[in-house]
């Protein structure tokens, strides 16, 4: 052990750590102070720095250190969840020390900053607590990541799972996988919005209302703009007459139907539910009859978060003659421009006289960053192929 850090191991005890003033504050960050708090340089002979934040909006928090005071070369940088206790500990031994924390332009009303030196051990993140990518402790509980992410116990990741079906629906050229590719074909590629755009939600039966045997109204999960996160909203449908959303949206990746109490219908919903934008008057999202929700592979990720791909799928679900199809994972990687082109990720053939299904999982993931629609495209040997596929990933807050 270094003889000083030693030394003052020695005499300091826990009880033996103060508070740094400088370094703490309840003063919340806003337009007149830059949205930033940079705190005081300070050195003593302690060898550790324990510095905890809790604020209402998402920060970024900066633990610096210096030789004179003057220049800052070494920095420790996390991100700090909203109304959550973020806690961190680090050796300074009698480097100088002090704290910066900012907003993206954000204005707190709760800011609780506070700075201790002493001698600290490695913190525990106890039972039930969410551990950020960043949590500077150790996890005592059974971990199992997929789990806590699923859980929601693991901050800024959101565990993603995507499927889609062309019911008889994909063809000799290219088809997105999704329920209006069907064998009429109805719409074979997919049409993202040319704008944020309010959608008419509607059904082909008039038993989804309020009160009947269908569904009672429909959940909407997509983005408002590609630099925000995914929202949701809840429309109570009208049966055959068009209930408008609340929001408008660049993309509607989701669609979940609601029963209630007078619902009868097995799979919830009586008719097709389509999601229509307008202005542009094309189809974004639907739910077939009796599925309960929408059957397509093509997500949005906004430029404020990535997706790291952890798995990808697909199956045949046609024996009646020989067939094949290429499945390939595509990505537009600037929606916020363009709507049509997309590039080859990953891709895979099946056949109904080999490998009718196929998983591929990824033990390194594939990082695709925001703002990007991430799809599942197939072309077929012969036409109105009847195709599942998939992806599986995690999305993070960068």
């Amino acid at each position: 052990m270094d003889y000083n850090l030693k030394y003052m191991s020695y005499f300091l005890s826990p009880a033996s750590a103060y508070i740094s003033t400088g370094n703490s504050s309840t003063t919340n960050l806003a337009v007149g102070n830059s949205y930033t708090f940079t705190g005081t340089a300070e050195q003593t002979n302690h060898p550790d720095v324990m510095v905890t934040l809790f604020a209402d909006q998402v920060t970024a928090i900066s633990l610096q250190f210096s030789h004179d005071g003057t220049n800052w070369d070494s920095t420790i940088s996390k991100i700090g969840a909203p109304s959550l206790n973020e806690f961190t500990t680090s050796v300074k031994g009698k480097r100088y020390f002090r704290v910066v924390v900012t907003t993206a332009s954000l204005t707190t009303t709760v800011f609780r900053l506070q700075t201790q030196f002493g001698l600290f051990r490695q913190g525990n993140l106890s039972l039930n607590t969410v551990a950020g990518l960043d949590s500077d402790a150790l996890v005592v509980r059974p971990s199992d990541f997929n789990l806590e992410v699923a859980r929601s116990l693991r901050a800024s990741t959101i565990a993603v799972n995507k499927f889609g079906r062309a019911p008889s629906g994909v063809q000799t050229t290219a088809t997105d996988i999704w329920s209006r590719a069907d064998a009429t074909p109805t719409q074979q590629i997919w049409i993202a919005p040319t704008q944020a755009r309010v959608h008419a939600i509607v059904s082909t039966a008039v038993t989804d209302v309020a009160g009947s045997t269908g569904a009672t109204s429909v959940t909407v999960y997509g983005l408002t703009s590609w630099t925000t996160a995914e929202t949701s909203e809840t429309v109570t449908l009208n049966g055959t007459t068009p209930v408008n959303t609340a929001n408008s949206y660049v993309i509607i990746h989701r669609l979940v139907a609601n029963a209630s109490a007078t619902t009868t219908a097995p799979g919830v919903n009586l008719g097709t539910i389509s999601a229509t934008a307008a202005t542009d008057g094309t189809v974004t999202a639907i739910i077939s009859i009796a599925q309960g929700q929408t059957q397509m592979a093509i997500y949005g990720v906004p430029s404020i978060q990535t997706f790291y791909l952890k798995r990808f799928f697909a199956s045949i679900n046609d024996s009646t003659a020989a067939s094949r199809v290429d499945v390939e994972l595509r990505v537009n990687s600037n929606p916020d421009t363009q709507r049509l082109a997309f590039r080859n990720v990953r891709d895979v053939q099946l056949s109904n006289q080999g490998s009718s299904a196929l998983s591929i999982n990824l033990d390194i993931p594939v990082k695709v960053a925001g703002p990007c629609i991430i799809k599942v495209q197939g072309i077929a040997s012969s036409a109105d192929l009847d195709c599942s596929a998939g992806f599986d990933g995690y999305l993070v807050t960068n």
